[in-house]
């Protein structure tokens, strides 16, 4: 598993885990220092939300920074990276 899988799977759990405690706290608002306490608890997934987020957010401007693009060779045989297809000029 490449960091990048690892990066966006954390984040598409977390997220479900931060509508969860949203979900909860709103119908624990009644409560006052029950409210609270969750209040705190969705803290801590949209606390990891952002950090993944501005991950997956500057990665590819980063790698464009490094000058890698990410981009596949191309196959045997295959048009060069960039070309314009014959026929379309």
């Amino acid at each position: 598993m490449n960091w990048n899988h690892l990066i966006r799977t954390i984040h598409r759990w977390t997220s479900i885990t931060f509508v969860v405690a949203v979900v909860t706290y709103i119908v624990a608002a009644g409560h006052k220092e029950l409210a609270f306490a969750l209040g705190l608890f969705a803290l801590v997934p949209l606390i990891v939300l952002i950090v993944t987020g501005l991950y997956m957010f500057f990665q590819p401007r980063v790698a464009r920074w490094r000058g890698l693009t990410g981009r596949r060779p191309p196959a045997p045989g295959g048009p060069a990276p960039g070309s314009v297809p014959s026929g379309t000029r």
